[in-house]
């Protein structure tokens, strides 16, 4: 109660999105995110600093399952292992687009923004709109 001297911490409602939409919301968190603070990581996104370990960082992912786990490895709810299928499968996309997005390749070069990634995913998004 408000007057017991607890702290009340309202559950989270969750809000059913589709991947295009949580992808949406990850590119406009993206473009928040300072270059400094921004690493795309290794390949296996085990750095919160990632596009992925951002995203973890939204109340409404955190609240649909999407966060980091004890190694600071985002997924849902997995074990550090599946961190990339784990994406595939929250944002609705293959394990292709995945890497692409979110990976370290010669299309995100370890040099990469969170603007850059963003970009790279309202283009991807575009795409599939025309």
């Amino acid at each position: 109660m408000p007057f017991d001297g607890k702290t009340y911490t309202p559950t989270p409602v969750v809000v059913p999105m589709t991947g295009r939409e949580r992808l949406r919301v990850l590119a406009d968190f993206l473009d928040t995110v300072p270059p400094h603070k921004f690493d795309i990581g290794l390949y296996w996104c085990r750095s919160s600093a990632c596009a992925l370990g951002w995203a973890t960082k939204i109340p409404a992912f955190a609240a649909a399952g999407y966060r980091l786990d004890a190694d600071d490895v985002p997924g849902l709810n997995s074990n550090g292992n599946k961190a990339f299928e784990d994406a595939a499968t929250f944002f609705g996309i293959s394990n292709r687009q995945v890497l692409t997005f979110f990976g370290t390749t010669p299309h995100n070069p370890r040099d990469i923004t969170g603007r850059q990634v963003a970009n790279n995913i309202r283009s991807y998004l575009a795409e599939q709109e025309a």
